[in-house]
Formats: structure tokens, C-alpha cells, sequence
């Protein structure tokens, strides 16, 4: 399955929304992101698990190939970094379209050209 980065982007900038102590689902998400499916919602969050971009409930299931997320608790600090980095409209949309003239773009490489693409919109102010 192919991770969707501008699911990636949204199923973060969602759970930001959570207030402290509380946590959101898969299904939560699904009813707040209706343009992505179920499977890219529980795939793009097994992967922001992974990355320890969330921290969340994660569990094997029987006759399933992939682990399953139940729940969601927060976002890690290296998550909020990670958004911080490609919240930023301008920043996302030369991201993707960056993304789009190479191919794809890994996690780790939106966060490194995010944050070049953000110091050199920042630059642009500076000196104006």
C-alpha cells in the first residue's frame, strides 16, 4: 500500500486538534477526513506509529498481515516537529509539488526539504 503524504499531513493537523487527555480513533478520523478511506486512515497511522510520530494503542490480530490501530493517545514531540515543519500551506504545496515532479517523497525527506522550503520563505520576509 502506498503511504499518501497529504494523508499523512491531515490525519496530523486532525489529531493536533485533540484535546490533552483525550485520544481519537481510526473511525473518529475516517468521519473527520471523509476524502481518504478506512485503509489509508489505519495505514497512514500504523505508519505515523511507527515512525514514533504518534503514540497510540497498536495490536496484532489474528488473520490479519498488518498490525491494527485502535486507538490514538497523542502526537510525540518528533510528530509535532514533523508538523510543524509542512503546516505551513506554501510550504506543502511546494512539497507536493516537488513531490509530484520526482516521484514521491519519503517522511523523512518532506521533513528535511519542508524545513529548508520554511527557512527560505522565512528568509524572503526578512530581508524584505
Amino acid at each position: 500500500m502506498r503511504l499518501n503524504p497529504d494523508c499523512v499531513r491531515d490525519v496530523l493537523l486532525e489529531l493536533e486538534k485533540l484535546e490533552y487527555n483525550f485520544h481519537s480513533t481510526p473511525d473518529v478520523l475516517c468521519y473527520a477526513l471523509p476524502k481518504y478511506s478506512y485503509e489509508d486512515i489505519q495505514y497512514t497511522c500504523l505508519k505515523l506509529y511507527e515512525g514514533d510520530y504518534i503514540k497510540a494503542n497498536v495490536e496484532r490480530i489474528p488473520n490479519f498481515t498488518l498490525p491494527v490501530v485502535f486507538e490514538i493517545f497523542d502526537i510525540t514531540f518528533q510528530g509535532h516537529e514533523f508538523l510543524n515543519t509542512i503546516r505551513g500551506k506554501d510550504v506543502w504545496d511546494k512539497l507536493t509539488y516537488l513531490g509530484k515532479s520526482v516521484g514521491s517523497l519519503s517522511l523523512e525527506v518532506i521533513k528535511n526539504v519542508g524545513s529548508s522550503i520554511a527557512i527560505s520563505l522565512i528568509s524572503s520576509q526578512i530581508h524584505k
